[in-house]
């Protein structure tokens, strides 16, 4: 049996151990020298970690989602030292480990292979947001003994553009918002390096902080104060930092509210006496309406509509009332109003209800600064039927006698007064050119106004007459016009 004590400073290198004690039969120093080396453990002396290629780890930051390999390297072992990766308290598996064998030469000239010298392990991962702040840890540990390790620890910084999510304040319910509420949104924040900008975008329209229009800035909050229909839609936060810009998934914000008219306006609806209408009552609300009710109201009195005269189609938001004047009292006015679980419509909808007819013709019709291709056509306007009213004029070719059974070669119309101003006419003088003005309405259209050889070189007035044909009805053409005349 062989017993060996042994000094600290003996554990660098093996060929330089001394016996100090020799027992039971041990008396040849060279017999104890090669058991020392048979059975001397050591631990790791030392451990380098790095990025491969480079001599030591620095203060660089680390992109998320890029691959780096890391290298660790570690010497004095004996046995060999085996490496082991952690990243944070987790054990990292995937790594590749060369051991360097190196000739130790003895002082009697003999020599022996030694792998402890030298161990390096290298791990290749791609860090991810989660991994900021984490240590890469490298731990160099002899295979043969518990405890005879040495470690080396790096700490991580890991950048990435901000992750942006958006929601709704947490003490409201999304679906309990109504007009007149006030909601605030919160725009949660990751980002390393830390955000510099963020902007708050609704429908694609960017927000800026406004007071008066109740619309508040915050941190990362944005205050909505006392919301109506307009503020629904879509909204979305985006921060930016020094490595990009990112924007928030949309966040779908419903605003509900009572019914509102579609046209906020009244609506004029001529009808004469005996006509039967089909008047439609459109509604915008969240939740849908679901009851209409209507009235009507003339100088003397104010009726309800008994709901078997009027239908209701909730899902779209429409009633419609069949409604047939048979004297002057039933002219007048009709009212609509809409409900739904929001409450009741606070301004009605309204038609106005007045005895109509086709417009008069137009009249004192003049020709001015006429040449062979262009012409000014002025009119005074007639009487409108009790409706809106507009003005086309259509340009004929031909003989004036036979107007009736030709076709226009252009149409142009004017919404608001029988003024026209036409240029780059393609009928020659010979065929002659001639000028058809009317008025139109909802109930129809006047009889034209025939105006006969409207093209001259030499600018003249020249005052038109009514010539009334049968109809005039045939395809259009668009006329190249001035400013003062709309098509």
């Amino acid at each position: 049996m062989l017993i060996i004590y042994f000094t600290k400073y003996l554990m660098e290198y093996a060929d330089k151990v001394r016996c100090k004690n020799l027992v039971l039969g041990c008396d040849v120093a060279e017999q104890c020298r090669q058991s020392l080396h048979r059975f001397f453990l050591v631990k790791p002396l030392s451990v380098i970690i790095r990025r491969l290629g480079r001599e030591v780890i620095g203060n660089e930051s680390l992109l998320a989602g890029k691959r780096y390999d890391v290298e660790c390297e570690t010497a004095g072992s004996r046995p060999p030292a085996v490496i082991t990766w952690y990243k944070g308290r987790r054990r990292q598996l995937k790594h590749t480990t060369i051991k360097t064998i190196i000739l130790l030469n003895f002082l009697d000239g003999s020599q022996e292979e030694r792998s402890e010298n030298r161990t390096v392990s290298t791990v290749e991962f791609e860090p991810g947001v989660e991994d900021d702040g984490k240590s890469i840890t490298c731990r160099a540990e002899n295979p043969n003994v518990t405890g005879l390790f040495v470690e080396k620890s790096w700490k991580i910084d890991v950048v990435y553009p901000p992750i942006v999510s958006l929601n709704l304040g947490s003490t409201l319910s999304p679906e309990d918002i109504k007009e007149g509420d006030d909601v605030y949104f919160e725009c949660h924040i990751r980002a390393n390096p830390s955000w510099s900008k963020l902007v708050w975008i609704h429908d694609n329209q960017i927000l800026a902080h406004n007071t008066s229009a109740r619309i508040i800035w915050s941190n990362q909050s944005l205050v909505l104060q006392s919301v109506t229909r307009s503020s629904a839609g879509r909204y979305v936060c985006a921060a930016t930092n020094a490595l990009n810009e990112t924007r928030s998934e949309p966040l779908h914000f419903r605003v509900k509210f009572a019914p509102v008219c579609k046209e906020d306006r009244i609506i004029v609806v001529g009808a004469s006496r005996g006509e039967s209408l089909d008047i439609a009552c459109r509604v915008e609300a969240d939740p849908p309406a679901h009851n209409f009710r209507w009235k009507f109201n003339n100088s003397g009195e104010t009726l309800e509509v008994a709901p078997a005269r009027f239908s209701m189609e909730k899902s779209s938001g429409v009633s419609v009332l069949r409604y047939t004047p048979s004297t002057e009292l039933d002219y007048g006015t009709l009212s609509c109003w809409a409900d739904n679980v929001v409450g009741t419509q606070s301004r009605p909808c309204l038609f106005q209800l007045v005895a109509a007819g086709k417009p008069f013709p137009v009249r004192n019709c003049t020709l001015a600064n006429q040449t062979y291709t262009s012409v000014e056509v002025k009119c005074v306007p007639g009487y409108d039927g009790g409706l809106p009213q507009k003005f086309v004029l259509e340009v004929y070719h031909g003989d004036v006698d036979y107007l009736a059974s030709s076709q226009p070669l252009y149409n142009v119309s004017n919404p608001d007064e029988p003024s026209f101003a036409l240029a780059g006419l393609e009928a020659s003088v010979e065929a002659g050119v001639h000028v058809a003005v009317y008025a139109v309405n909802a109930k129809g259209r006047s009889q034209p106004v025939i105006l006969s050889e409207v093209t001259y070189r030499d600018a003249e007035k020249r005052t038109g007459k009514y010539v009334l044909p049968s109809d005039v009805n045939a395809p259009r053409r668009i006329c190249q016009i001035k400013s003062e005349t709309n098509v």
